[in-house]
This record gives structure tokens, C-alpha cells and sequence, in this order.
């Protein structure tokens, strides 16, 4: 037994052999390496390309020029007025395929069809009996009475979402009245003006019906709009996944926020035509939206442009609720739309924000425990150093209406630059466009996970999920994002 007995010259020999063939399998490899590096470089951009497969699956852009339903369609002989129910199917005639439930609110509820003729997925708005409304205009009361329908009032969304709001080049033929309880009778006199600058910032119908059999405690009217995306809310529980800071979301976003301003400010400013087109006939009355927040902030797409809507609140600046308030709602406006992105930079950044003790997700700056878990925003927004701060609080100084929001000026100084998103591989540097397009399939997938959850069905959470909890913030903090009373911040 033992090793088997060999002259020293056998050992040798054995040991070169080893030796030549690791050489050459060395030279091999390194052979074989540098063709597959001259066939495929591999650079930080063609990593990414290959390893996208490992991303979560992109949003496919929905198609955003679908047509909107004008005031000239509803009112044309071609457009179907009535639908009739099928309290069975949920069907309004072979037109509307119900598919599924889509939310709930106060006023009213969405469901979500297909619509035959286009072949598309639609929204359709169903209005509770307690929701504002108005009277019915005049040019409508007249079609209806053609039918046979006697009715007097309908949803102020309605006619808010209707309207065209474009600033001083606008025109429209439906007003929303002082009062709930009025009837403007100028909203129709001039029924040839003409339509210019057809597009805002705002979400539009694509029909609009009524339904003589709608259920009890409905309106006997809905609504069919776009399916958006989602709303904003949506893309900031979805960046609270992703480590996402306040410094890099102000990056990624405040381009996008800055419609939001611009948008309001063409509602305060919209110009009716009240009788022909002399100037002596424009007034220039002013529409408030009245309940800006992040869920009434859509997406228009996939690269998360925004649209403002929910309009049933929806108020002209000289509305007795306004004044009733001593409210200058414009200014209410603007600070709402303020409120609103803050917030998306707060629960947005929740991942960053986190206490010790979640991997990579806390905060890695300056002690902020006085603060609470969520210190960094907190602290950031009671010191005011950094930019997104600093231009808050200057604005509560000035109290800019969104009007004379400067073009260049903050909402438009966004300079160019990359941030660092967390992917299956480790971070990767995105410059803004492809970082919201990966925010975008996050949120996506968040939306099927949860879908998926809710349904009992049993799946591996992703790769980027940690349960999100969020913590009180400071009383100051709370406060300073919480619109108490309109009239408090304008100083009335």
C-alpha cells in the first residue's frame, strides 16, 4: 500500500504535463475572452440592455390622442343620447362590454368597459344622487325635451370636465354658474364661435350619456373618459420600493409637476364668449379647481406626463362658496398643487427615510432622530436649505398665483443629470427618461402583485418589495401640508 514507486524523472515529467496543460487552458480562456470582447463589448449601457430582462416588463404607451367628445358631438343628431342598462350584464347596449370594477368614492364610482366600435378598454363614470350638481344648460334642456326626457339638473363634472380650459384663447359654450342653483343663460348664445387651442392639461370625455333605468341613488348620467395609467399617488407608493430620495425625486419629477401649475393656471384665466366675438362681448371669468391633490393628478402615459381631473368640484372664481369663505381660490390652488408634490416627495421617499435596521433603505445623512423616521423630508422642509424647500417657503412669502408662475423660473430649472436606481443587479445610473420608464413597469408590477395578493393567489414577493410603513410625522410637518382653511393662508 502507499504511493506507487516512481524514478524522480516520472514525478518531473508528470508535473510538466500539468503545467503545459494549464498553460494552454489558460490561454484558452483568455483567447476565447477576448473575441467575446470584440464580438459584444460589454459597456454599462449594453449591460443594461441585456439585463432589462431582469427588469420588470415595460409599460406599453397607451395611445393618447383618442378623440374628444366636444360640444358640437353631444349636441349633433349622430349621437347617441340615451343608453339603456342591462341590470344583469352591467351593459349599456352592444357598445359597452362591462369588464370589471375599477374604484369607489363618495360621489360616485368607476367601472371599467369595452367599447366595441374603437375596440379599446374605456372608464365610465357613474354619479351618486349626492353628488354636486347644476342646472342643466339650456341647449341640452332643448335636445332632451326632443327625447322626451325630463330632466332639470346633472353633475357639475359634467360640465367642468366638458369645458376647455386654455386660457385667454378659449371658447365654450357651457358655463358653470355662480350658484349650484343658477343658470347662466350666456352658455350657449353664440353657437358657431369657433375652437381654438382644442388641447389643456386637463382629463376629457369621450362620451356622455343618460341612462333612463340607472339605479336608485344614481344619476341618471355617465361619463366615459380615457383609462389612464393611474394617478400620481400610485407612482409614489411605487418609488417608497426604490430608495428613491427627496433630491432624487424633485429631479425626476418637478419637470413633469410644473403642467400641474400650468394647467390651473389656464383654468383662473380661461376667457368665455358670452355673446359675439367683439371684445366688448368677452368676459373673463376664471374657473377654480378646488381639490387638487396626488389622486386627482393622472398619468397621460407611460413616461408619466400629467393631466389634472376629478372636476367635480370644480367652481368659478366668483362662486358664493368662494366668497362665503373669503377664499381667493386660486391661491388656494396653487397651494394645493404645492401640498401635492411635497407629498410625493414624502411618501415617495419613504425607502430612504426608513430607521436602521432595513438593509440599504435608511438614512445615510446627518442625525435626523428628532425628526422621526421619516427625518430627512421633515428636516429638509422646517430648515429650508435645500432647493425644493427654499422655493416652497418663497412661495409662501410671495403667494405667485400659477398664472405668473415665470417661464425659466424654478418649476422649469431642472438641469440634466443621472440617478442611481436600484435593479436586480445593483444600482445602474439613468438619466430621467429611461428612470421614470423604469418607474413606470415598478409600479406595473406593484399593481399586478397586489391585484394577484387581493385574489388569494400565492406568489413570490419581487425582487424590490419590503413592507412600507408609514410613520406620524412631526406636528409642524403635518400641519404646514394640510390645507386647514384657504382663507388662513391668504391672510383674510
Amino acid at each position: 500500500m502507499g504511493y506507487e514507486h516512481r524514478p524522480a524523472a516520472a514525478w518531473m515529467n508528470i508535473g510538466g504535463s500539468r503545467r503545459r496543460r494549464s498553460f494552454l487552458f489558460a490561454v484558452a480562456t483568455i483567447a476565447a475572452f477576448c473575441f467575446i470582447l470584440k464580438l459584444a463589448p460589454i459597456t454599462q449601457d449594453k449591460w443594461r440592455q441585456y439585463s432589462y430582462r431582469a427588469y420588470p416588463t415595460p409599460f406599453k404607451t397607451i395611445p393618447d390622442n383618442s378623440p374628444r367628445l366636444t360640444i358640437d358631438d353631444f349636441l349633433s343628431p349622430n349621437h347617441t343620447l340615451s343608453r339603456t342598462l342591462n341590470t344583469t350584464t352591467q351593459n349599456f347596449g352592444p357598445d359597452y362590454i362591462f369588464l370589471h370594477k375599477l374604484g369607489r368614492g363618495y360621489e360616485g364610482q368607476a367601472d371599467i368597459y369595452h367599447h366595441v366600435p374603437s375596440n379599446t378598454a374605456v372608464v365610465i363614470k357613474t354619479f351618486f344622487s349626492m353628488t354636486r350638481d347644476q342646472q342643466i344648460p339650456s341647449s341640452v334642456l332643448a335636445l332632451l325635451e326632443k327625447d322626451n326626457i325630463t330632466l332639470s339638473r346633472w353633475p357639475v363634472d359634467l360640465s367642468a370636465t366638458l369645458r376647455r380650459y386654455t386660457g385667454s384663447d378659449s371658447t365654450y359654450r357651457f358655463s358653470i354658474s355662480e350658484t349650484d342653483d343658477e343658470d347662466n343663460e350666456a352658455e350657449a348664445s353664440n353657437t358657431n364661435a369657433p375652437l381654438t387651442n382644442p388641447e389643456d392639461g386637463t382629463i376629457h370625455p369621450l362620451d356622455l350619456f343618460h341612462v333612463p333605468n340607472t339605479p336608485p341613488q344614481t344619476h341618471p348620467w355617465r361619463m366615459v373618459l380615457p383609462l389612464y395609467p393611474g394617478s400620481l399617488d400610485s407612482v409614489a407608493s411605487t418609488t417608497a420600493f426604490l430608495n428613491l430620495t427627496t433630491a432624487d425625486l424633485d429631479f425626476l419629477y418637478r419637470p413633469r409637476f410644473s403642467a400641474v401649475f400650468r394647467t390651473l393656471g389656464q383654468m383662473h384665466q380661461t376667457t368665455e364668449y358670452t355673446g359675439s366675438l367683439s371684445a366688448s362681448d368677452i368676459t373673463i371669468n376664471g374657473f377654480c379647481h378646488d381639490d387638487v391633490k396626488l389622486d386627482n393628478i393622472f398619468l397621460k402615459n407611460g413616461q408619466h406626463e400629467l393631466l389634472v381631473g376629478d372636476m367635480g368640484q370644480v367652481r368659478s372664481l366668483g362662486h358664493d362658496w368662494h366668497k362665503s369663505n373669503k377664499w381667493e381660490c386660486r391661491l388656494i390652488d396653487a397651494h394645493r398643487g404645492w401640498r401635492s408634490y411635497l407629498t410625493l416627495l414624502r411618501e415617495g421617499s419613504m425607502g430612504a427615510e426608513v430607521s436602521a435596521g432595513k438593509g440599504a433603505r435608511f438614512d445615510k445623512g446627518e442625525d435626523s432622530s428628532a425628526w422621526g423616521a421619516q427625518g430627512t423630508f421633515s428636516r429638509d422642509l422646517m430648515e429650508g436649505k435645500v432647493e425644493w424647500a427654499k422655493a416652497y417657503w418663497s412661495w409662501t412669502v410671495w403667494k405667485t398665483l400659477p398664472q405668473d408662475f415665470p417661464e425659466g423660473g424654478w418649476w422649469d430649472e431642472v438641469p440634466e443629470g443621472v440617478v442611481m436606481m436600484p435593479t436586480p443587479k445593483g444600482p445602474v445610473r439613468m438619466g430621467r427618461e429611461e428612470a421614470i420608464r423604469f418607474i413606470e413597469g415598478v409600479r406595473m408590477e406593484l399593481g399586478e402583485y397586489k391585484t394577484a395578493v387581493k385574489a388569494g393567489v400565492s406568489l413570490e414577493k419581487p425582487w424590490w418589495w419590503w413592507e412600507v410603513k408609514e410613520n406620524a410625522l412631526p406636528e409642524e410637518v403635518e400641519r404646514e401640508l394640510k390645507v386647514i382653511n384657504g382663507a388662513v393662508l391668504v391672510g383674510m
